[in-house]
């Protein structure tokens, strides 16, 4: 098997132009992209040959079509991202092969871009091993309604004579490869593997333990951790990764101080749907990150993230059912690390099931399903021995692991007791006052109405609604105010009857007064000082 760098040298643009298959074992990062620059050179040679760029999510979709210039079938229909172009292709989600325009097949949707000249398109499978666990086992409403199409539609895709196909993945394996010449239904005349890893020393701190039940494991953390802990205080960027988003936000809350709360960035599925920093954050990660002291992300983070830019103190916690091969790679997603630790398990799940396909699909599908249930083998496998796959992907991505011990369950009470005594005692130091709570509200502007007779519309009640309205969960407690119950629901007008009863919490009466001319007004009276 020829490394990249050799293929380079030895073989010849027309040799590799009638590959078949060319399968690229990349390394992830800069490395990744530059392999595949050069492979798509080596097969093109020409860069008016189509390509079409297929992946599991929408991010890379992103990613991709910048990397290959072409149209990106993520972005909506009309977009400058979506018409514009700098070479014929696209770049796509596989689900999206079920044909976006849905008049037309996706042969028809590809046929537009094939060159007539020289004959052919080039379809490049980027992080080919998800896309392939994607069609097998994705879980998506899409998918599961539509599973036999979806994997159909790839079959085909690959199969027309005038596709050549890369396969590009860190983790790339035979089995991926092995079906993907099954679909082709010819042997493979090339394949091309490069094992090349990073050339920098980076070291890593590797603790090994049992899966634990939650509260024991917050007790392995707060004793594991403080040189974390001890980071955050110093006000050192850290960058935290958890398998169960639970983790993180107990260790916003509990463990890891931060003196700015609008310098933490929260990363979990239900945040990347309903924070718009998170998307910002996901689509230009590097720039995106000057902005965040810390950053908590759970495995809802797959692919193409990673920030250059500024280095983070970054530890992973692998929990629940996160892969070794993820966890490894969410070691790589600050590039420039000031440290890296890694708390992994020693044991992993001890049982896994295939996904149920239809009846139908069982019948469509035929060998696809056999191409699951060895993937699903292969998984459960490998959690079987989730240390021995971690430290041999640690030495194939180029780590040195600095700290290599089995850790055990924390069972040092009087310990863990004395540092969370400590973090919460230097919480305090910086918590948000009463005082500076009324003031964030505009009670204080409130107050300074008292016994006065004023219009809804006044800036002390103004000021007041979008207080509570915009303010932290904190904010409202220290207030007395319930962040649940008393919090304005979005864009919601503001209302005197909705805002009475909330006034009457912190100490105002609020009487409403009708004028002969029909306006109202509101007698505001301070019954108690909300700060005494």
């Amino acid at each position: 098997m020829l490394s990249l760098e050799e293929l380079v040298a030895r073989v010849t643009e027309y040799e590799v132009v009638h590959a078949d298959l060319i399968s690229l074992k990349a390394p992830t990062g800069a490395g990744k992209t530059e392999c595949l620059k050069k492979l798509e050179a080596m097969a093109t040679g020409d860069e008016t040959i189509p390509v079409v760029a297929i992946t599991n999510s929408i991010s890379s979709t992103t990613k991709l079509a910048a990397m290959f210039g072409v149209s990106n079938w993520s972005a909506p229909a009309g977009s400058l991202e979506r018409e514009a172009a700098q070479r014929s292709g696209m770049a796509c989600c596989v689900e999206s092969l079920l044909a976006s325009d849905r008049t037309s097949t996706v042969i028809d949707i590809l046929d537009k871009y094939r060159d007539v000249r020289a004959g052919y398109v080039h379809v490049v499978l980027d992080e080919a091993v998800s896309v392939m666990a994607y069609l097998a086992m994705g879980g998506t409403d899409r998918v599961i309604e539509g599973r036999s199409h979806i994997v159909y539609a790839v079959r085909d895709l690959v199969r027309l004579p005038w596709v050549r196909v890369f396969m590009s993945d860190a983790h790339l394996s035979d089995l991926e490869v092995d079906k993907m010449r099954a679909w082709l239904g010819q042997p493979v005349e090339l394949s091309l593997v490069s094992a090349k890893t990073r050339d920098d020393a980076r070291e890593v701190a590797v603790s090994f333990g049992p899966q634990l039940n939650c509260k024991n494991r917050q007790g392995r953390y707060l004793r594991e951790l403080q040189h974390l802990v001890k980071y955050a205080e110093d006000g050192a960027p850290v960058w935290l990764m958890a398998g169960t988003p639970d983790t993180l936000l107990w260790a916003a809350e509990e463990l890891l101080p931060c003196l700015n709360p609008d310098r933490r960035l929260l990363i979990t599925s239900d945040t990347r749907k309903t924070d718009s920093r998170v998307r910002k954050f996901l689509a230009n990660p590097d720039v995106e990150a000057a902005k965040y002291d810390q950053i908590y992300s759970s495995p809802c983070i797959t692919t193409n993230v990673s920030v250059v830019s500024r280095s983070y103190h970054v530890c992973v916690l692998q929990e629940g059912y996160w892969k070794a091969t993820d966890v490894v790679q969410a070691l790589n997603r600050n590039r420039t690390a000031l440290s890296r630790t890694l708390l992994a398990l020693n044991k992993h799940r001890n049982s896994s099931a295939t996904p149920e396909y239809k009846s139908h699909e069982r019948l469509m599908l035929n060998g696809f399903v056999e191409f699951t249930e060895k993937l699903v083998a292969r998984e459960l496998e490998e959690s079987r021995h989730n240390e021995n796959v971690i430290r041999s992907l640690l030495g194939e991505e180029g780590f040195t692991i600095a700290v290599s011990a089995e850790s055990e369950a924390a069972n040092d009470f009087e310990a863990v007791r004395e540092n969370q005594c400590r973090l919460r005692a230097y919480l305090r130091t910086f918590a948000i006052t009463t005082e500076e709570a009324a003031e964030q509200l505009g009670i204080c502007l409130l107050a300074e109405c008292s016994g006065d007779v004023i219009r809804s519309d006044h800036c002390a009640f103004r000021r007041f609604f979008e207080g509570v309205r915009d303010a932290d969960d904190a904010v409202l407690k220290k207030i007395g105010l319930d962040p649940r119950k008393d919090r304005p629901r979005k864009h919601q007008r503001r209302d005197m009857r909705w805002i009475q009863p909330r006034l009457r919490k912190i100490g105002f009466e609020l009487t409403r007064i009708r004028q002969a001319n029909s306006s109202t007004y509101y007698h505001v009276q301070q019954v108690f000082s909300v700060t005494g």
